[in-house]
């Protein structure tokens, strides 16, 4: 299960519990994410993508600083991904938000778009091949400007970006949002 903590406190704090989507809201069909035997699965239906937004106070919200641990597993020609810094008020229509970065997940993709890549900005730093197809960790620290992921241990993107939105490679809209 997706844990999360702020990289200073050291406490870990369980998102998703078995069966227990209580601290997320769903943008698009809630009929995309099920449990099945204890695990969170999420599934595509129809051709708009859903997403799960942490609002634990009953509201979309976004923590600039933090550390994620998840297990994930992909099947098929899986692609999903954990979205940073997201404007909430980019997330009233099921469409890939404008803002914010996304850490891709996703089975047989070309490097570029390969497991641990910031989508539209930069690839992982080695070909993860099929690793997603069996269960694996990923652990993402977001620090001020920095992004990094490991992928069972092993750093997979290590990326700072820049506050001017012209050195940025890729999109340059879309960018951490500053404290």
């Amino acid at each position: 299960a997706p844990t999360v903590a702020p990289p200073s406190d050291g406490e870990w704090q369980e998102l998703i519990a078995a069966g227990d989507l209580s601290m997320w809201e769903v943008v698009g069909n809630s009929e995309s994410f099920e449990f099945q035997d204890g695990i969170l699965r999420c599934i595509k239906i129809g051709s708009q993508p859903s997403f799960l937004v942490l609002a634990r106070n009953g509201a979309p919200e976004t923590i600039r600083n933090f550390e994620m641990k998840l297990e994930t597993k992909g099947e098929g020609k899986s692609n999903s991904g954990v979205y940073l810094h997201v404007d909430p008020g980019h997330l009233q229509t099921p469409a890939n938000p404008e803002s914010g970065h996304e850490i891709q997940l996703a089975r047989n993709a070309p490097l570029k778009s390969a497991t641990g890549a910031i989508f539209g900005v930069v690839p992982p730093s080695f070909d993860t091949g099929g690793k997603l197809s069996n269960w694996c960790t990923l652990h993402i620290t977001v620090n001020g400007q920095n992004i990094r992921c490991e992928l069972d241990g092993r750093e997979i993107q290590n990326y700072t970006e820049s506050l001017n939105p012209s050195e940025r490679p890729g999109d340059s809209n879309k960018h951490l949002r500053p404290e």
